[in-house]
């Protein structure tokens, strides 16, 4: 809980939009954890992991690597397309 909590604080002092995609996250391996732990069948015990890990890891990598993938789209299809840059200090 002392992670949870400073993570938080951390990124809310930062800037307090991240709040609700921690929470959202947070919320969801919760959930999933619940899930894996009341699932009697070893199939779905492992579907909820992976889907845990899976959602975690996308939106790592959306955050991460969005700008750098439309930049070199960018540069290769048309200099004038215009996106909207997501922040990557995550």
């Amino acid at each position: 809980m002392l992670v949870i909590a400073a993570s938080y604080i951390f990124y809310g002092w930062w800037d307090w939009r991240f709040l609700v995609l921690i929470a959202v996250t947070t919320g969801c391996s919760f959930l999933s954890g619940i899930y894996i732990g009341k699932a009697k069948k070893q199939w779905r015990r492992k579907l909820w992991l992976w889907g845990n890990v899976g959602l975690n890891l996308g939106i790592l990598c959306l955050f991460k690597y969005f700008n750098f993938f439309v930049s070199n789209l960018q540069a290769i299809l048309s200099p004038s397309m215009l996106y909207s840059k997501i922040l990557v200090e995550i």
